[in-house]
């Protein structure tokens, strides 16, 4: 180990590999130093006391290699003056206590909003609970991250992201600029519109993943914070019973496939989530004591009440000599549950002239007609599964009987409706 002059590019070339790692310090930075291998390979370290009789080691990178990038997207060369700049920073941090593990290499602090969205999903991200997050929800902000921030932010380094560059991104997305319509497959499509909306669910995972750049040393501060989210009116809608009766009555006239019927018919009587309804399994049925008990939902395992009418209409389209690997909806090719439900929603509501109605508005309108009908707003919670911790504690006591009886009356409630269709429109019909 060689000590006592400064490093120079002169200096680097006049040293010869060994048989066994040469390290040589340099006399002006205490700490820093370069390490030859045998194999000629030279490497710029940094080294300092940290307290506790610790002097922990970073690397900084390599001579003749670019050691990151520049304020300006640039590579900074690989000389030995650049590395002595770069290593007296991190030599300042670990000495103010920081770990080197944590101290972020100049690479890391080029890297840009792409990169670090990409090392975000990597590391299994968890919801605000601290549960890890549901592969629903990850590949729904995926895809918000995909659509939106990378076409705008993508390029833009995450250490100098300012919360004006944030607040022009909300606008844009707003605006719709990174709108696209893109051929996905042989006949699907990819479509991204953008929208106030849009801006303000793309700001929820933007702004995790700065939290996450500034949790891991990347950013100094997560520039998200204090942007205003766009109003937005609000988008619960529930079903009048006129309008319930023309939804069953366009589910049964519409050409599609049997299991989506069935699928929308589930969502209008149990008041399911719809990833919760297209998952679903027969062996998460109980038949015996009318409850669907499900292994993880939006909230974790839940057994939840279901009503007669709701195991009379999945007995009736069970199939009996087809093969669906468990799935009650299982999908038309391939293995698992049915995937896209949304182009034969889309046809569906527009022949009951509802074409504002969402997929969601089923389960509002669910739970609409439980709370009219004088159910308890804890035991409708019960009925629906609701994440609100205070709501839980207090119908989790409850004894089976009124949580059965809400999933029951609100069920037999619609089922009503829908049954005043016209003949041969009933909702069992098939």
């Amino acid at each position: 180990m060689a000590s006592g002059k400064k490093l120079t590019k002169k200096l680097i070339d006049s040293i010869k590999p060994a048989e066994s790692e040469l390290w040589t310090w340099d006399s002006d930075l205490k700490g820093f130093g370069l390490l030859v291998t045998p194999k000629n390979k030279r490497t710029f370290y940094v080294q300092a006391h940290q307290g506790g009789g610790r002097y922990p080691r970073r690397k900084i990178g390599e001579l003749g290699q670019p050691l990151g990038l520049d304020t300006n997207g640039n590579p900074i060369p690989g000389t030995v003056d650049n590395a002595r700049e770069i290593g007296q920073r991190v030599i300042a941090q670990i000495k103010a206590g920081i770990d080197p593990k944590n101290v972020p290499s100049q690479s890391d602090l080029s890297k840009t909003l792409a990169q670090i969205a990409d090392d975000y999903f990597a590391s299994e991200p968890r919801n605000k609970a601290g549960a890890p997050k549901k592969i629903e929800t990850l590949k729904y902000e995926r895809g918000l991250v995909d659509a939106h921030v990378k076409p705008l932010l993508g390029k833009h380094r995450v250490s100098v992201l300012t919360k004006r560059d944030i607040e022009q991104f909300m606008k844009s997305v707003a605006v719709g600029t990174s709108k696209s319509d893109t051929k996905k497959g042989k006949r699907g499509r990819s479509i991204v519109k953008g929208g106030p909306g849009a801006a303000n669910r793309t700001h929820s995972i933007l702004s995790a993943i700065l939290t996450f750049a500034v949790d891991n040393g990347l950013s100094p501060s997560n520039p998200a914070r204090g942007v205003k989210k766009f109003p937005e009116g609000k988008k619960e809608r529930y079903l009048t019973s006129i309008e319930l009766e023309k939804l069953s009555v366009a589910i049964n006239d519409t050409p599609i496939r049997p299991t989506l019927k069935t699928y929308f018919q589930l969502l209008i009587l149990s008041g399911f989530r719809k990833s919760e309804a297209r998952t679903l399994r027969w062996e998460y049925i109980d038949v015996q004591r009318s409850v669907v008990n499900f292994p993880d939902t939006k909230t974790g395992a839940q057994t939840r009440p279901v009503a007669a009418s709701v195991l009379t209409l999945l007995d009736q389209y069970r199939p009996t000599n087809e093969p669906t690997q468990g799935w009650v909806f299982p999908a038309s090719m391939g293995e698992g549950p049915v995937v896209n439900v949304q182009k034969a929603w889309a046809r569906v509501r527009h022949s009951a002239g509802l074409d504002d109605v969402r997929l969601n508005d089923l389960r509002h309108t669910f739970a609409s007609y439980a709370a009219q009908g004088g159910e308890s707003l804890y035991v409708v919670g019960a009925v629906l599964g609701h994440a609100k911790a205070s709501t839980t504690e207090r119908y989790a006591h409850l004894a089976p009987g009124p949580v059965q009886a809400a999933a029951n009356n609100t069920a037999e409630k619609i089922n009503a409706i829908m049954l005043k269709a016209p003949k041969g429109k009933l909702i069992f019909l098939r």
